[in-house]
């Protein structure tokens, strides 16, 4: 869990420790609840709220200091690593559904990267607006 969305991310050895402490905040805050199962999903929803509530308030406060910047997250969308190389312009299917069942901080962040304009694509969904640098 080193993003938000713990459905989302890769449950990796080095996550663990997120996954585990985000367990024992939920054991502590339902203190009622002893079923594992159910105390895991709460660990996960507490988790997705507070890491969709510091996107959202870091785009905030982002915006309030440098309006005129255009404002994202490194890795949001995800996007295939190899998108752009060998003729491929678009994320894979994967990784568009990967991104449509995390939705959370692309509604609120309207400067949304176009992964196939980003690489450098220039075919008709890109705008002569489209960057393909993140600030």
């Amino acid at each position: 869990m080193t993003g938000p969305y713990d459905d989302c991310n890769l449950y990796t050895t080095t996550n663990e420790v997120f996954q585990n402490e985000s367990i024992k905040l939920a054991t502590k805050k339902y203190s009622n609840e002893s079923d594992p199962t159910r105390l895991k999903q709460l660990a996960e929803k507490d988790y997705n709220e507070a890491a969709r509530d510091f996107f959202i308030k870091t785009i905030k406060k982002a915006r309030d200091l440098r309006p005129h910047a255009k404002w994202g997250f490194y890795g949001f969308p995800y996007c295939n690593y190899d998108a752009g190389s060998k003729g491929e312009y678009r994320c894979k299917d994967n990784y568009q559904e990967w991104n449509d069942r995390c939705p959370g901080e692309y509604d609120v962040v309207p400067d949304k990267y176009d992964c196939e304009c980003d690489i450098g694509y220039s075919g008709n969904n890109c705008s002569s607006t489209s960057s393909s640098s993140s600030t």
